[in-house]
């Protein structure tokens, strides 16, 4: 989903109850943007993570520390998953941005990114690296921020189902769920 379709989606929720929203006006395209970005960042956080890897290469037999944030300027968070060559490493430490590694070879190291930032810059054709069922939610989000200060009926259920998808979103990552198996056990018996 491009910026101009996410734009578009927006406007099309707004307009179906209101036609005072204008692109000349700067207070809400930045309104726009600012929701918009909030909303990636919330997907990308909690329901559709962007994952990304790097390596890092240690030399030292002792606990080495890395200041992650430094190096990728795009980390939201350290995720668990460290490998050298294709071991996974039991004894590397996160202390919220700063991996502490032993031992000397080239480690490869999974993080969740936080996503693109929309500016009044970014053109109409900019794609996001944020899922696409995620990118969905977006314009949702966009147009109940909007609406907040008009109708507050109108915002909450834009608000309500943005929630209830990202929910559903959480609910069904296939990276959490392992294999994307859901399963449940009958503590009463009934089943």
């Amino acid at each position: 989903m491009t910026w101009q379709e996410m734009q578009q989606a927006c406007k099309g929720m707004l307009f179906e109850y209101t036609d005072t929203f204008s692109d000349s006006t700067p207070a809400q395209v930045r309104a726009m943007i600012d929701a918009a970005n909030f909303a990636m960042v919330d997907l990308a956080d909690v329901a559709r993570p962007i994952r990304r890897t790097c390596t890092i290469e240690n030399t030292g037999a002792d606990y080495t520390a890395h200041d992650m944030k430094a190096k990728l300027p795009d980390l939201m968070a350290l995720l668990p998953q460290v490998f050298c060559a294709t071991t996974r490493v039991e004894d590397a430490i996160t202390l919220g941005k700063v991996l502490y590694l032993r031992g000397t070879g080239s480690f490869t190291v999974y993080y969740k990114a936080y996503p693109t930032p929309i500016t009044t810059s970014t053109a109409d054709t900019q794609t996001f690296d944020l899922a696409q069922e995620a990118q969905q939610l977006v314009p949702l989000y966009m147009a109940a921020r909007l609406y907040l200060q008009d109708d507050a009926a109108v915002a909450t259920g834009y608000l309500n189902e943005y929630h209830a998808r990202r929910q559903e979103l959480i609910a069904t990552d296939d990276a959490a769920l392992g294999d994307g198996a859901v399963s449940f056990c009958s503590v009463t018996g009934w089943v």
